[in-house]
C-alpha cells in the first residue's frame, strides 16, 4: 500500500495499481511511483507471462 509520507525519492520505481490490471491488457502509462528496497524490487519485479489478479474492483478481472 503506498504511504505517501515513506516516499524519500531515494529508490523510486513505478508501480502498479488495481486500476491498471485492465480487462483488455495492463496499462503502462502515467504509473504513480514508490519507493522500493532493492530486495523488493527484485522480488516484486513482473516477468513474462505473469498472471496479475485484482483482489478488489469488478470480479475476476485478470491480465498477462
Amino acid at each position: 500500500m503506498l504511504d505517501q509520507k515513506r516516499i524519500t525519492g531515494a529508490s523510486l520505481a513505478p508501480y502498479l495499481r488495481n486500476v491498471d490490471v485492465q480487462w483488455n491488457g495492463i496499462n503502462v502509462d502515467g504509473l504513480p511511483e514508490m519507493d522500493f528496497a532493492p530486495e523488493d524490487r527484485a522480488s516484486l519485479a513482473l516477468r513474462d507471462d505473469d498472471l496479475l489478479v485484482c483482489e478488489g474492483g469488478e470480479i475476476g478481472r485478470t491480465a498477462i
